[in-house]
């Protein structure tokens, strides 16, 4: 992905933060493009149960990779848990940030002072896989060891 070309319209979004356009749903493969305003923040989520790959096309968003340092448990409210920082990347046009299904599968989207756009390629395992979103709030209760206690939003 980080050497292709994609020839993508151009999309400007809709209105709020950021906006995702599906370009192809065949499950198992569904490929978004998504538009960020500046300084937008797509909220840290996992990816239970499919692979992402998200490719940078213009601008600039910092992606932040996360895993489960405790179980996952179901996603409900309940206690806080633990999850570990372990990667970081700039999405510049041609870069790119990967997740997994157990690794890397927690993350969140910055997007720089100018925005981005941003392509996002999943492949799905199971039928019913989905996101679920996370509270948090940047403050590690370890940092030395990037450790977060976050709960299920």
């Amino acid at each position: 992905l980080a050497r292709l070309e994609p020839d993508v319209p151009a999309f400007e979004g809709r209105g709020g933060p950021f906006s995702m356009q599906a370009l192809v749903d065949r499950r198992p493969l569904v490929i978004y493009q998504i538009a960020m305003k500046p300084d937008a923040v797509i909220s840290l989520h996992d990816h239970r149960d499919y692979n992402g790959v998200l490719l940078g096309l213009e601008g600039e968003a910092k992606c932040r990779n996360f895993d489960f340092v405790q179980a996952e448990g179901i996603p409900a409210k309940g206690p806080p848990f633990l999850i570990r920082e372990e990667a970081s990347v700039t999405l510049r046009p041609g870069r790119i940030a990967t997740l997994a299904r157990r690794r890397h599968n927690i993350h969140q989207v910055v997007a720089g002072p100018k925005g981005a756009r941003l392509l996002d390629v999943f492949t799905f395992f199971e039928e019913g896989a989905r996101s679920y979103w996370i509270d948090f709030d940047d403050t590690p209760v370890d940092a030395a060891k990037g450790l977060f206690e976050v709960r299920w939003a």
